[in-house]
């Protein structure tokens, strides 16, 4: 049982045009704690003495037949450099979103800051090698390392999806207001995901 208090954090949420006559909307947050507990093999996990962070995210549309994308998420607290300490929560994604609005962002303390299109290079023959994510024009240099995956492989009547998710750490700089958010380790996910329906 966990839950996230929002009232201090600035959201994010879009809704575009998909195709011809389809349409996509997402509502995300990241970056702020969570409250509750987690039990896992009998043992009991408080939330907030962890220091454990969230993130939201809801999506929903009438998208392609044929639909892709990738995504980077994370939460947590920024552990060294000028904002050491302070709340964070990334957003990046690149596939699903057609148009030149951009449903990319970061938070800092609750204050949402837009980031423009993102990249994403890494194997996708094998995806738990290093990704390397950037944006705004390398104002946002990331690496991922992964340290495992979930994957779900389904082929069905009218359903093909290939779905991975690997969980990992963020590395590298961001840069907002001339200072340099500095992530080392901190942790969160990435995916790769292919649908047909």
């Amino acid at each position: 049982e966990a839950r996230m208090d929002e009232s201090q954090l600035q959201p994010m949420s879009i809704c575009t045009q998909t195709a011809y006559n389809g349409w996509t909307y997402t509502a995300k947050s990241a970056g702020q704690p969570l409250y509750g507990f987690v039990e896992l093999k009998k043992q009991h996990f408080d939330l907030e003495k962890i220091k454990a962070y969230g993130s939201l995210d809801f999506s929903t549309g009438y998208m392609r037949r044929e639909t892709w994308w990738n995504w980077a998420c994370s939460a947590g607290e920024i552990q060294q450099g000028h904002f050491k300490g302070q709340a964070f929560g990334l957003n990046l994604s690149t596939g699903v979103n057609e148009t030149s609005f951009s449903e990319n962002c970061f938070w800092l303390n609750g204050k949402r800051y837009n980031l423009n299109h993102a990249q994403f290079e890494f194997d996708r023959k094998d995806t738990l090698k290093p990704w390397k994510i950037t944006a705004n024009e390398g104002q946002v240099q990331l690496s991922f390392e992964p340290m495992g995956m979930h994957r779900e492989k389904v082929k069905a009547l009218y359903l093909n999806t290939h779905f991975r998710q690997m969980f990992g750490e963020f590395s590298g700089c961001i840069m907002v207001d001339g200072q340099e958010i500095c992530l080392d380790g901190l942790k969160g996910f990435v995916e790769d995901q292919y649908i047909m329906w």
